[in-house]
């Protein structure tokens, strides 16, 4: 289902306000930035190591379903030879240099303001940086949707929203923004490019879409001394 409202221009972000927060272009980092860096999300980044290939079980923890707002509370990993779970904050002690967060679309409400969802997800990923204080904090944007998609309590409008709030969200905690949605958009529709969501909902990155998202992960690196 589209959102006949939906107005691409209406949630824009302004670049120049957050020129220290959003990451800029940079030289092709490739693949042992990858490497070093720890995916964290739902079901899209499981996605990325379950099904693509583009990171490995090494470095990156997808839960399905998960939401933003439960990062700091959701067991959700196990680790061989232990019998119960770990929260994602729990499990990245000493992982890797970086971490990049991909959460939001199972946040997304209407009843759950930007506002809300970005002061809840900050405090799971305080909880990350208190696990590991080393590490460095990269908030990736809320994927687009699909201009036809599965579920009617998803709008683009507010993906949108969720996205504007997580960038002020980041600037106000000294976080980095991979604004990845800018590569993923289509320019005219501002829903996901053609080809770049899956046809049975609308909403899951295909592997087109990751070859297009791992390429803006690579080229917007973030990479500090330590």
């Amino acid at each position: 289902m589209a959102d006949s409202s939906y107005d691409k221009n209406q949630n824009t972000i302004d670049t120049n306000k957050y020129s220290s927060t959003i990451l800029e272009e940079s030289a092709d980092a490739g693949q042992s930035y990858v490497d070093e860096t720890l995916f964290l999300g739902d079901s899209n980044t499981a996605r990325m190591y379950r099904i693509f290939n583009y990171c490995s079980y090494d470095n990156a923890i997808g839960s399905v379903g998960m939401s933003g707002k439960s990062l700091a509370t959701y067991a959700c990993v196990q680790f061989q030879g232990y019998s119960g779970y770990k929260t994602m904050p729990e499990a990245v002690a000493d992982a890797a240099r970086r971490v990049i967060l991909t959460f939001g679309t199972n946040d997304l409400s209407s009843s759950y303001s930007a506002s809300s969802f970005a002061s809840d997800y900050a405090k799971g990923i305080k909880a990350v940086q208190d696990a590991y204080p080393s590490v460095d904090i990269i908030v990736n944007a809320i994927p687009p949707l699909g201009q036809q998609h599965s579920n009617q309590n998803l709008t683009q409008t507010q993906v949108d929203e969720y996205n504007k709030a997580l960038v002020q969200m980041c600037q106000d905690n000294g976080w980095k923004f991979l604004n990845s949605a800018e590569v993923l958009k289509d320019s005219v529709t501002g829903y996901a490019k053609s080809g770049y969501v899956e046809t049975s909902d609308g909403i899951h990155l295909t592997r087109t879409a990751m070859d297009a998202l791992f390429n803006y992960i690579r080229t917007h690196s973030y990479i500090t001394r330590g």
